[in-house]
């Protein structure tokens, strides 16, 4: 305290409403509730003494003891003489004073400054001027009501009276060894100069300046030079302010930052571990796209599918692989002859493709009708409402079929599961037969029936059928023997009667070469006891009773069938041929004996009549 000091109100709100608008000066908060005198202290002057009296000025400017200093500025929005304050450290030091337009639009002003901040004038010091902003980690109330000030930022040099403000958005850049790098994305996304860029949470930089040309947007970005060595060559930039909503039959998904990093936006940086750094990279709408290294608004093409006919799927129906859903269906586009299905596949779940994987597109609802009664397999609503496609990964189905550049969407599991598997059953009548019958062997669905077309050249039906991939090389062969399973009413009694609601495709496997075209058999073996059994032919003069599945007995017991009947060569005679089982074939010897054992035996005489019933 000196005897030349002068004191100056700093408390309070001023306030000046004119048609210009309302021009509103708040010192602090702290001012604003308290209130605060200011004063300086003249080095020349003596110290203060007791009971001295001093007079209170209005403010610095009418106190008559600022320095005035000339300013060099960007522009004079938001600015106003006598109005806009200097601040260091909290604390007003200085006011502008006055507000010029120069020729060629540069605009330049000058400023009182508080004497006790003269010192801190130098060469490198930075004048600031800072826009208020709404910040949760800053709630500077002053800052908002006063609007635009200007900062202090000391440095070292000589002693200076004139300045360049630089915009506060742009102060990092005058830091030595700050980093700048170019971000590139086709929208703004929100982002403008002065918003933050965050690392783990902690604000490493900030956003200088934003540019739109004809491909998009240019963002330049400062990093401090303590952090710059974090940036490498892979690391990503994605907008960290944006909020996902996304509504649909699940319900609505919101996806959002933290409430500051709502209002403060930014950029997020996911660090990078490999690779030179980078003169610019592309700025991402949010980190699955950072993660798919996808600038588009829509979702990447994984795979894309073609399909013959409109499958029950549109633009966002789920991509299923066993019933967990890994993506979604981004466009369908129809052709000439086809329709192409686009599908995208979440990044963590990409390896579940492969070469072998098939597609097919989902039903409803399953309904299968057999001897055990009604199954129903819905599908959940959201599924039956959007559709549907599932694939999944099929060992030796040829799933590398292609159309182009595009796998075949096929249009039911059952086909997808039989590429590579068709067979054609020749038959003299389909009265027996329908789509979809299943063909079994003991007791296990192995293939089904796809199609029935009548060839009038032929007076024949050819039935298409197919076989699932892992059954083909078993199955598909020389020797293979199909037949239809139905209900049989005989002496013997009743066969087969749960083939009434659903008959079916026996099939008996051969041991020949590869085939795919087969002759619908009456009959076939069932019995999986005799399939690797001693095979032997049999002259009858007439078949009798005997059919295919007859048992073949030794000593009263079943060791075998007859495994089919032809004529022979001259037709004078019944060639019957058996299936003797492997673990009876050694009762087999050049000079056995076979006899007709089937049927009812009546023997009478005068004392009576004896009847025996022998195996049918």
């Amino acid at each position: 305290m000196k005897k030349g000091s002068r004191f100056w109100n700093v408390s309070g709100v001023d306030a000046n409403v004119s048609i210009s608008g309302a021009k509103v000066k708040l010192e602090s908060l702290a001012a604003l509730v308290n209130g605060a005198i200011a004063f300086d202290s003249p080095e020349e002057s003596k110290p203060a003494e007791a009971e001295d009296t001093f007079g209170l000025y209005e403010d610095l400017a009418h106190s008559q003891r600022g320095v005035i200093i000339k300013l060099e500025l960007p522009s004079g929005a938001g600015l106003t003489a006598d109005s806009t304050p200097l601040m260091y450290q909290g604390l007003e030091v200085g006011q502008l004073t006055k507000l010029d337009l120069n020729p060629g639009g540069k605009v330049t002003g000058e400023m009182t400054v508080d004497p006790s901040v003269v010192t801190l004038l130098r060469e490198n010091t930075r004048i600031e001027l800072r826009n208020p902003k709404l910040s949760l980690s800053d709630a500077n109330l002053s800052a908002l009501l006063t609007g635009k000030t200007f900062e202090l930022v000391p440095g070292d040099g000589e002693p200076r009276k004139e300045f360049v403000v630089v915009p506060g958005e742009k102060a990092l850049l005058h830091e030595p060894d700050v980093l700048t790098l170019t971000l590139t994305a086709p929208e703004s996304y929100g982002i403008d100069a002065g918003q933050p860029l965050i690392l783990h949470g902690v604000q490493v930089g900030q956003v200088i300046d934003r540019k739109l040309t004809s491909k998009g947007v240019t963002f330049t970005v400062a990093i401090e030079p303590q952090h710059r060595e974090l940036v490498k060559g892979d690391s990503k930039f994605v907008v960290n302010s944006r909020v996902d909503v996304k509504v649909g039959l699940d319900g609505v998904e919101f996806l959002g930052a933290s409430a500051s990093e709502w209002i403060n936006g930014g950029i997020r940086i996911l660090p990078g571990d490999k690779g030179e750094m980078k003169a610019s990279y592309p700025l991402y709408a949010n980190l699955e796209k950072a993660l798919e290294n996808s600038l588009s608004d829509l979702p990447t093409t994984t795979v894309s599918l073609s399909a013959e006919t409109l499958p029950d799927v549109q633009a966002g129906s789920v991509v299923l692989y066993r019933k967990f859903e890994v993506g979604e269906v981004i466009t369908v586009r129809p052709r000439a002859n086809a329709f192409d299905i686009d599908l995208h596949i979440k990044p963590e779940y990409r390896n579940l493709l492969t070469s072998n994987s098939v597609f097919w597109a989902e039903g409803g609802a399953k309904v299968q009708l057999n001897g055990s009664g009604l199954t129903v397999q819905a599908s959940p609503l959201s599924r039956a409402l959007k559709g549907a496609i599932s694939f999944d990964n099929l060992s030796g189905a040829s799933a590398s079929q292609r159309k182009g550049d595009k796998r075949i969407l096929y249009a039911s599991e059952t086909a997808a599961r039989a590429v590579g598997g068709q067979i054609t059953l020749h038959a003299f009548d389909a009265g027996k037969l329908a789509v979809g019958m299943p063909i079994r062997y003991l007791g296990i669905d192995i293939g089904q029936i796809q199609t029935l077309d009548l060839i009038t050249a032929r007076n024949e039906v050819q039935a298409k059928a197919v076989l699932y991939p892992e059954y083909v090389q078993t199955f598909a062969r020389g020797g293979t023997r199909f037949s239809v399973v139905t209900p049989q009413i005989s002496a013997a009694g009743v066969e087969h009667l749960d083939t009434i609601l659903q008959p079916y495709i026996n099939v008996e496997p051969g041991r020949g070469n590869p085939r795919r075209d087969f002759e619908l058999q009456e009959a076939t073996i069932t019995d999986s006891r005799y399939l690797d059994g001693l095979s032997i032919i049999v002259e009858a003069p007439e078949a009798g009773s005997l059919g295919i599945g007859t048992p073949v007995l030794f000593r009263g017991l079943e060791v075998g069938t007859v495994t089919g009947m032809t004529l022979g060569t001259l037709s004078d005679r019944v060639m019957i041929a058996m299936r003797i089982s492997k673990r009876y074939q050694h009762l087999v010897r050049n000079n056995s004996v076979f006899w007709l054992a089937s049927g009812y035996s009546l023997d009478f005489g005068l004392t009576g009549g004896v009847v025996k019933n022998r195996h049918l």
